[in-house]
């Protein structure tokens, strides 16, 4: 899978792909990493910042037809001297504390408006409420 892909189809950019991995015939797997232009400081976007590690987060994105596609990024954490705080870095493709990508949430809120929200849950694969929360309904 190429970074045009991850650009143009799942709106994730600043990020290579490491390895693409089928788990079942209905699974997808894409471990991604940063570029070094992604690590930035969460609180004042400088470069300037020491890395201190990472962590592993998994992400669902949009579906290829019936498959489901699943990101996993390491994300690093830094320490900016400037602000005094170390935390991971942000994240351009998912809003904070969110298990899905922004492309997904709007695939999402697209279904809701023209099917029922179990329907568009059940064509995602995901339990209705996450459905509504990402559309804003409840």
């Amino acid at each position: 899978m190429s970074e045009w892909m991850l650009s143009h189809v799942w709106g994730i950019r600043g990020y290579e792909v490491v390895r693409c991995q089928k788990l079942d015939p209905e699974f997808l797997a894409v471990s991604i990493r940063g570029t070094a232009a992604a690590v930035r400081c969460p609180r004042c976007g400088t470069k300037d910042v020491v890395r201190k590690g990472s962590h592993s987060r998994v992400f669902r994105g949009l579906p290829v037809g019936r498959k489901q596609v699943w990101f996993e990024a390491q994300v690093p954490r830094v320490r900016c001297d400037q602000c005094g705080i170390t935390r991971q870095v942000r994240i351009s493709f998912a809003e904070e504390k969110r298990r899905h990508t922004r492309s997904f949430e709007r695939y999402a809120l697209e279904l809701a408006q023209i099917a029922t929200t179990a329907d568009a849950a059940r064509h995602l694969g995901v339990a209705w409420d996450t459905v509504s929360s990402t559309t804003g309904f409840m």
